[in-house]
């Protein structure tokens, strides 16, 4: 049986952060939004409970003063998951492999969404499957679906984004402690010079600082890549990652692209 990417890791224990995210640029208004699903089960010693959030990020290049970030919390209760098919839910809103939805209210601005997707390209891995079954890595992050096509509806207080044929990915992450500083870049939304789109490619890369024996290692900064008939890894179902580690303070990826205003580096 093929291993659940999206599947819930948490056994229940502390000491455990997880994170599923979906990521999407709207064509028609260049509108892009982050949708994060997250659990945080901190260690004892806090004094805290566990928990589980909702997340909703949109940002607006045409209007950046309407951009917005919501964050709700909830009792780790309300977190429920299945691994096959998979879907979670957290309150009301749900993630499965073929789309979401949900609502969240905050600072009296309701929000919610209601989305569905069609997936293009197998799961990849940033973490060499050695790190992972051996736990050495403090975090593992995955691409369940690197390569999406969204449509539906985002409507944040009386502002509706009718969602068309927007490119974007779904992540999931999940680990015992966070990386000290990282950056991230996604885009899977290419064209060709002659202005035709061109899909089945998409990058993403994230350069993270650790902490390891009472000092900060980094960059590390894994890869991975599909073009055509041609990726980095070589085998993305072995989760092989290319990765570099760069001696310099900082580290960049740059991709050239054309995202409807959208531009990453």
């Amino acid at each position: 049986m093929a291993e659940r990417w999206n599947a819930l890791q948490w056994d229940g224990g502390p000491g455990h952060y997880e994170v599923w995210y979906v990521t999407f640029t709207d064509p028609g208004t260049g509108m892009g939004f982050w949708i994060r699903y997250t659990m945080v089960a901190p260690l004892p010693e806090t004094g805290e409970e566990a928990t589980c959030s909702l997340w909703l990020m949109a940002m607006d290049p045409r209007e950046p003063g309407r951009n917005v970030g919501q964050k709700v919390s909830f009792p780790v209760a309300q977190l429920h998951a299945q691994a096959d098919p998979f879907e979670l839910r957290i309150g009301d809103a749900t993630l499965t492999d073929r789309g979401m939805r949900g609502s969240l209210e905050r600072d009296g601005v309701s929000s919610e969404w209601d989305l569905s997707w069609d997936s293009h390209l197998p799961a990849y891995g940033h973490v060499h499957p050695f790190l992972r079954r051996a736990r050495i890595a403090n975090t593992v992050l995955f691409l369940p679906h690197p390569e999406l096509e969204v449509s539906g509806s985002v409507r944040i207080g009386d502002r509706r984004i009718d969602v068309a044929g927007a490119q974007g990915g779904q992540a999931h992450l999940w680990g015992s402690k966070h990386a000290t500083r990282w950056a991230w870049a996604h885009c899977n939304d290419f064209t060709g010079p002659d202005g035709a789109a061109r899909r089945g490619a998409f990058i993403d890369g994230v350069s993270v600082y650790v902490p390891r024996f009472g000092r900060e290692i980094g960059p590390n900064t894994p890869v991975v890549a599909h073009r055509g008939r041609r990726s980095t890894p070589s085998h993305p179902s072995d989760t092989h990652t290319s990765s570099t580690r760069n001696a310099a303070r900082s580290t960049a990826c740059r991709c050239s692209s054309r995202e409807r205003g959208l531009r990453m580096a």
